[in-house]
């Protein structure tokens, strides 16, 4: 993700009202057209799929992949 969906997702996260819409993510080898978030837990777990790779263990990027997987990817 861009540096500009971070700063549009912590925005959120200070202040979550009404939705958030963010298109054509790329995140890694996995892409999602529309990622609709509502409410600060969901926008406190896409910043956090955001994480570079390398910064987490082999299990939690197994986790990773497979929620961006659901959310369309």
């Amino acid at each position: 993700m861009s540096s500009i969906v971070q700063k549009q997702l912590r925005d959120y996260i200070t202040s979550p009202f009404g939705l958030l819409q963010i298109k054509d993510v790329h995140v890694g080898n996995v892409r999602a057209s529309e990622i609709n978030i509502t409410g600060r837990e969901a926008a406190i777990h896409a910043l956090e799929l955001s994480t570079p790779r390398n910064s987490m263990p082999a299990k939690t990027r197994g986790l990773r992949l497979m929620l961006l997987t659901e959310l369309g990817g």
